[in-house]
């Protein structure tokens, strides 16, 4: 691995920040020339101000660091790395307030001629948020640790940067998801540029901008496999993600449960349908919102916590049935009608003849859709 050195040492020797100023990111990484990084460059432990004792012990497990092709197969990358970041912690302690300390470090490999992988940990145990940006979807905004989720508009995102990525996120059409869309990769690279500038823009002010890239599509099961890069602290992590299904696929399987506002019917994907696209009569579809008022009146909005006993009385899961076998009277063969009890942990699909057959309630009608038409998901 060459040096990460963009400046000398002795650009970044004076650079010794005040304890009233904002904290500064500082990379804890070990290499061949340094183990410290600034956001403009790499510096020593001196110039920081560490104890003189620290320094020596740091600079000894720098000279420790090896690369995994030049390490015999029983290295033991997973201690140095808990040395690694006991320093870390050392050095967080050392500058109090003045820092960000992020660990960065190289991750074991599971084989010799696996790619490299580094892992990364926020050190410092302030209160951070990731801002998370991606083509097609709206930016949000997540909280590390949990706790209240800030609103967009909390963060102290330059407007210049919102103008952009808005912009940015208008040349995303309804079909940037499909297999056949060809300017995936160039929006994404527009997008990361954008999103790295960010970063720099907002690296004192108590935020991560995480970039997620679209990496490949599944056709079969109609989904995507992602990368989330944290710009922060470079860490990395990728998965699968379901992405919604063309409409023709979704709403082969309707689904009943009832919810607020009277809604009560929904496709595969979780979207609210209209009672009347399905051809359902207005005398019914007034049944419908009936017997969803009734559960919304047995429901605590504030923690959703149901009136079991009422429900239990009123019949619920019993005319949500009766409901739903009417359903599918009209809709026939059109689609199958799944109804999710509100009262016992089981789904109820309401056959062709009136009959009823129970499923498990995490039961995969997602992918019973999917196999159902093949010459779609080509």
């Amino acid at each position: 691995m060459a040096c990460h050195v963009t400046h000398s040492e002795s650009v970044n020797s004076e650079l010794k920040p005040s304890v009233s100023a904002k904290p500064i990111k500082l990379m804890v990484m070990a290499d061949y020339c340094h183990g410290l990084f600034l956001p403009d460059g790499a510096t020593s432990p001196g110039s920081l101000g560490l104890p003189p004792e620290l320094c020596e012990r740091f600079e000894a497990w720098l000279k420790l660091y090896r690369e995994p092709d030049q390490v015999a197969a029983d290295y033991d990358r997973a201690g140095y790395n808990a040395q690694g970041r006991k320093f870390a912690e050392e050095i967080a302690g050392s500058l109090k307030d003045t820092h960000q300390i992020v660990y960065r470090y190289l991750l074991p490999l599971e084989k010799p001629a696996d790619e490299w992988q580094w892992g990364a940990e926020q050190i410092t145990d302030e209160p951070v948020f990731k801002f998370h940006l991606s083509a097609g979807h709206a930016c949000t905004v997540s909280k590390v640790g949990g706790g209240l989720q800030p609103g967009l508009e909390e963060l102290p995102i330059p407007p210049e940067f919102m103008a952009k990525i808005e912009a940015w996120d208008k040349k995303t059409d309804a079909t940037c998801w499909a297999p056949s869309y060809s300017h995936r990769k160039e929006q994404d690279a527009e997008g990361r540029a954008i999103a790295e500038a960010l970063q720099q823009a907002v690296a004192d002010k108590n935020i991560q901008v995480v970039f997620r890239t679209w990496l490949e599509f599944d056709s079969k099961q109609w989904r995507a496999y992602w990368q989330d890069q944290n710009l922060f602290t470079w860490a990395r992590k990728e998965f699968w993600l379901d992405e919604y299904l063309p409409g023709e696929l979704a709403t082969k399987v309707l689904r009943i449960f009832p919810d607020y506002a009277g809604a009560c019917l929904w496709d595969l994907d979780g979207c609210c349908l209209c009672l009347e696209d399905h051809g359902v009569p207005a005398e019914l579809e007034a049944r419908f919102t009936k017997w969803t008022q009734l559960w919304e009146s047995c429901t605590n909005t504030k923690n959703a916590a149901k009136d079991v006993a009422t429900l239990t009385a009123e019949h619920f899961d019993e005319k949500g049935l009766a409901l739903a076998g009417e359903l599918k009277r009209v809709v026939g063969d059109k689609a199958r009608v799944i109804y999710h009890f509100t009262l016992k942990k089981a789904d109820a699909e309401i056959l062709a003849d009136g009959s009823i057959k129970e499923w498990p309630k995490n039961t995969d009608y997602r992918q019973w859709a999917l196999d159902q038409r093949p010459a779609l998901t080509k």
